[in-house]
C-alpha cells in the first residue's frame, strides 16, 4: 500500500476536501468537492442502488454506472485522478482512505466506479480503496503453530432460503485440498445447525484463538442474524458481537461478513426466479412506499457494522454494502480463501477473486462488483501465511471415511430436523438417539451423512455406519454384521462383540454389558441405516435381540449417540423420550427452485425468459428429480432437450405422483427401481406439488437415489405456510423481486391452468436477506 487519501474540512456529504499523500506523511495532492445535491447523479452518488433500478428501463445498468463513474471521477476525485493512475497496478493497489467518525456516510459511496479520464475505473486498473478510522493504530498479532479458521453459518428456519451449506461443503472441500496438496497447516471449524450465541461464544474463547472468522447468513441493518435454540432468530447489533468477538482479538487478523441488509421473501423470491411474478419496478413501489428518510441519514449496516468492529477488534473486516445473491458470495468467498491462501495480499485476492466469482455466476446484478469493501487499518496489506504441516505421514484407523460414504455434494433444506438432530448429539442432551423417517428417497441417509459429517471434528471419537440389509434378504446375520463393523470401524477386534451371537442369553447377559460400557467410555457416533427391513407390519422387530440391543443403545449413560433412519417409526421407540423422532417430507416450492439452481443441466434454464416455462413445467412433473437424469456437463440444448425428456415421460402417466415416478424410473443405469415408488402421493396430489419419488440411501447410485441424497426437503408441518400478497424490493433493481401470492409452497402457482406473467427478464437470484410480506428486510436468498 503506497498511498493515503484523507477527509479533512468535512461538512457534509456534499463538501468536504481530499488529501492525497504518501505513506510517510509527504503531501501529493489535495481536491475540494463540492456537489450538487439536486443533481441526478448525486442521488446515483448517493443510493446507487435504487438509482440503477429507478432508470433501468430507459439506460442498461452498465451504461449507467460508466455515465455515473464519469461523473464521480471528475467531480468527486479531480486532479487526484493522474497522481492516483500513476501508482495503480493489477491485481489492485491498495489506497487507505481514512474515514473520521462525522463522514461514515461515505463508507456507502460506490467510488470504485469513478473512472479516470480515458474512462476506465478505479477497481478495473486496480485502485482498491480500504477504509480505516483516522485515528486507528494497529498492534502487533500472535499466530500459532496453524493457520485457524472459524466458519459460521446462521440461517434460522423462518428465515429466507440460503444454501449455505453448498458455501461450508465447497470451503471444506477447499480446506481438504490445500492441506493434501500444498502441505498447508490449515485447521478449519464450522459452526452450523445451531449457530447460537452460546456456542459461538465457547468457541471463540478456545485458547488457541482464531486467524480468521468467517460470518454468513442474513444480515439487517446495523445487525446479523444468528440462531436461538430453538432454530428461531437471534439479531445480534454491533456492540453484542464486538464483545462476542473480543475474546478472539489477540489473533484475530481478517473478519469476514457475508451478509447483506435486504432481500426477497423466500416464496417470492422462488416465484420469480422461475418467471411466475414479474420483477417489481422500482420506481413504482418506491412511489407507493412510506417516503424514506433524507439520504444523507440513510445507514448501511455492514459497512458501518464492519468499520466499527475493524476498529474495536484492530483487525481487517471484508463486509458487503449492497445486498449480495447467494451464489455469487459463494462463488466470491471460495475464490478469496483460494486466493488469500496462496499469499496473495488481501486487496489483490479481492480483485481476482471478484473476476473469478462474476464469470462463474449465471447472471451476476450489476452492482455484484462494487459489493464487498474493505475496511480496517490492516485491510490494505494483510497476507495469510499458512505454515507448512512437520511430523510423518500416519494413516487414519478410525473416522468417518473408513466405514461412511463421503459428504453428499448437494444438500439442501432440513433446517428444523438438523437442528433439533444436532442439539439431541450435544454432550449435555438427555437424548441418546436420533430417527429419521419418511418415504422412500426423501433424504433420511443423507440427513444422517450431513449429521456426522458435521460433527466429524470435536464431538465423537469414533464412528461406525451400518446399513440394514435390503427388503426381501436375509437378516439372520445383520446383527452379526452391526457387531463386526463396530469392531472393524473403531478398529478394536478385541472388543468380542461377535463372540456370542449364537446363545441369545449369553448374548444379553455378555455382549450387551460390554457394548453399554463402550459406550459410556468413550464417545462414539453410530448410524443404523435403513432398519425398516427389520421391522414386522406392526412395526416390531423381526428378531427380538434387536430390541435388547437398542435398548443397550439407548441406556447408557455416557456421551456416545445413535442416529437410525427407516420408513417407519419401530414400535418400540414411538414414544421413547431418549430418542428423538425426525419426519422427513418432500422439498417446498422455495427449496426445489434452490436445489434447481445447482444442478449442471437445470441451473443455465434461470438465465433465459424464453426457458421459464419449461423450467416451470419440469418443476412440476418431477420437482428436483430431473437433475439426477441432468448431473453431467452440457450445452444449453441438451439441457433443454434433457428436461424435455423428463416432460415427455411424465406426461404419458396418470396423476401427478405416477408422473414423477415414471420420469425419476427413467433415470440413469444404477437407479434402485424398487425404491422409486411415490409415497405420500396423497399430499402431493392436493398441493398440486410433485412427489419425492425414488431411492434415497447414500449407497443408491444416479436417478432418485442422487436427489434423495442432495436435495434434503424442508421437515415437517407449517414450514411450508407464509403470507399473502407481499410486495419485496431488491436493493436497487440489482436482485430478484417478485410478488408473493398463493401459499408458501408454490400450490397455486404451479396449478395447471395458471398463466404467468412477467414482464422482464430474470436477471438475477435473491439475495442474503430476510424477509416475509411487505418491504424486504434482510441478506441474501439463496441463489450457495
Amino acid at each position: 500500500m503506497s498511498m493515503r487519501l484523507k477527509v479533512t474540512d468535512w461538512v457534509d456529504g456534499t463538501r468536504w476536501r481530499w488529501q492525497l499523500e504518501e505513506q510517510d506523511g509527504r503531501f501529493v495532492a489535495d481536491h475540494t468537492v463540492r456537489l450538487d445535491p439536486k443533481s441526478r447523479e448525486y442521488q446515483g452518488f448517493c443510493d446507487l442502488a435504487r438509482y440503477v433500478d429507478y432508470h433501468a428501463p430507459v439506460v442498461k445498468p452498465p451504461e449507467q454506472l460508466q455515465q455515473l463513474g464519469a461523473w464521480i471521477g471528475e467531480q468527486v476525485f479531480g486532479g487526484l485522478r493522474t497522481a492516483l493512475r500513476e501508482r495503480a497496478q493489477l491485481p489492485a493497489e491498495a489506497v487507505q482512505v481514512l474515514v473520521p467518525e462525522a463522514a461514515q456516510v461515505l463508507l456507502e459511496r460506490p467510488f470504485e466506479i469513478a473512472c479516470f479520464a480515458d474512462g476506465k475505473r478505479f477497481d478495473a486498473v486496480g485502485v482498491r480503496l480500504a477504509y480505516q478510522a483516522e485515528a486507528a493504530v494497529s498492534a502487533a498479532k500472535s499466530s500459532g503453530p496453524d493457520l485457524r479458521l472459524l466458519a459460521v453459518f446462521s440461517l434460522p428456519v423462518r428465515a429466507n432460503p440460503l444454501n449455505l451449506r453448498r458455501e461450508r461443503y465447497q470451503l471444506q472441500q477447499l480446506v481438504r485440498r490445500l492441506q493434501q496438496t500444498g502441505g498447508l497447516a490449515v485447521e478449519l471449524r464450522v459452526l452450523q445447525y445451531g449457530a447460537t450465541r452460546q456456542t459461538l461464544s465457547d468457541t471463540l474463547q478456545e485458547a488457541d484463538g482464531w486467524d480468521v472468522v468467517h460470518l454468513s447468513g442474513h444480515g439487517q441493518r446495523g445487525e446479523l442474524l444468528l440462531e436461538t435454540d430453538d432454530g428461531g432468530e437471534d439479531p445480534i447489533d454491533t456492540q453484542s458481537l464486538g464483545e462476542l468477538l473480543e475474546p478472539a482479538r489477540a489473533r484475530l487478523k481478517l473478519l469476514l461478513l457475508d451478509a447483506c441488509y435486504s432481500g426477497a421473501a423466500s416464496h417470492a423470491a422462488a416465484r420469480v426466479q422461475v418467471g411466475l411474478d414479474a420483477v417489481r419496478d422500482a420506481g413504482t413501489e418506491a412511489a407507493a412506499a412510506p417516503a424514506a428518510p433524507a439520504i444523507e441519514t440513510q445507514a448501511t449496516p455492514l459497512p458501518s457494522l464492519g468499520h466499527a468492529l475493524a476498529g474495536q477488534l484492530d483487525c481487517a473486516v471484508l463486509a458487503m454494502r449492497y445486498p449480495v445473491g447467494d451464489g455469487f458470495a459463494t462463488e466470491l468467498m471460495l475464490a478469496l480463501y483460494e486466493k488469500l491462501l496462496a499469499k496473495h495480499p488481501l486487496p489483490a485476492a479481492l480483485h481476482l477473486a471478484l473476476q473469478r466469482a462474476l464469470k462463474q455466476d449465471l447472471a451476476p446484478s450489476a452492482l455484484a462488483g462494487l459489493t464487498p469493501v474493505l475496511l480496517g487499518a490492516r485491510a490494505g496489506t494483510l497476507q495469510l501465511a499458512a505454515p507448512q504441516r512437520t511430523g510423518p505421514i500416519t494413516l487414519p484407523t478410525t473416522g468417518l471415511r473408513i466405514g461412511f460414504e463421503k459428504q453428499p455434494e448437494r444438500f439442501v433444506g432440513r433446517l428444523q430436523p438438523m437442528l433439533r438432530a444436532s442439539q439431541a448429539l450435544a454432550p449435555h442432551s438427555l437424548r441418546r438417539a436420533v430417527l429419521f423417517h419418511g418415504m422412500p428417497g426423501a433424504g433420511k441417509s443423507a440427513c444422517a451423512l450431513e449429521l456426522a459429517y458435521r460433527h466429524e471434528l470435536g464431538r465423537f471419537s469414533g464412528y461406525v455406519w451400518y446399513q440394514a440389509p435390503e427388503a426381501g434378504s436375509d437378516i439372520a446375520s445383520a446383527l452379526y454384521n452391526l457387531m463386526h463393523e463396530i469392531q472393524r470401524q473403531l478398529n478394536a477386534p478385541e472388543l468380542g462383540l461377535t463372540t456370542a451371537l449364537d446363545d441369545p442369553k449369553r448374548f444379553s447377559h455378555y455382549t450387551l454389558p460390554r457394548l453399554r460400557a463402550l459406550l459410556e467410555e468413550r464417545a462414539l457416533l453410530l448410524v443404523l441405516d435403513n432398519l425398516e427391513t427389520l421391522l414386522t407390519d406392526s412395526d416390531q422387530w423381526r428378531i427380538p435381540l434387536w430390541g435388547e440391543m437398542l435398548h443397550t443403545l439407548l441406556a447408557h449413560q455416557g456421551l456416545s449417540r445413535v442416529v437410525l433412519t427407516s420408513r417407519r417409526v419401530p414400535a418400540a421407540l414411538a414414544h421413547d423420550e431418549r430418542v428423538q423422532v425426525e419426519p422427513i417430507h418432500a422439498l417446498s416450492f422455495a427449496e426445489s427452485v434452490l436445489l434447481a439452481r445447482e444442478l449442471p443441466r437445470l441451473r443455465t434454464l434461470f438465465a433465459a425468459e424464453a426457458d421459464h416455462a419449461l423450467l416451470r413445467q419440469t418443476l412440476r412433473v418431477v420437482q428436483g428429480h430431473a437433475a439426477a437424469r441432468a448431473g453431467s456437463r452440457g450445452a444449453v440444448g441438451r439441457q433443454r432437450r434433457a428436461a424435455r425428456r423428463l416432460l415427455r415421460r411424465g406426461r404419458h402417466a396418470r396423476g401427478p405422483e405416477q408422473a414423477a415416478a415414471r420420469a425419476v424410473r427413467a433415470g440413469p443405469a444404477g437407479l434402485d427401481r424398487r425404491r422409486a415408488r411415490p409415497a405420500n402421493a396423497h399430499r402431493a396430489a392436493a398441493l398440486r406439488l410433485p412427489v419425492q419419488a425414488g431411492g434415497g440411501g447414500p449407497r443408491a447410485r444416479g436417478g432418485a437415489g442422487q436427489l434423495g441424497r442432495h436435495a434434503c426437503a424442508a421437515g415437517g408441518g407449517g414450514r411450508g405456510r407464509g403470507g399473502g400478497a407481499g410486495r419485496t424490493r431488491a436493493g436497487a433493481g440489482t436482485g430478484a423481486e417478485g410478488v408473493a401470492g398463493g401459499r408458501v409452497g408454490g400450490c397455486d402457482a404451479l396449478r395447471p391452468g395458471r398463466s404467468a406473467v412477467h414482464t422482464r427478464p430474470l436477471r438475477h437470484p435473491p439475495r442474503r436477506g430476510r424477509g416475509g410480506t411487505g418491504r424486504c428486510r434482510r441478506r441474501t436468498a439463496a441463489g450457495h
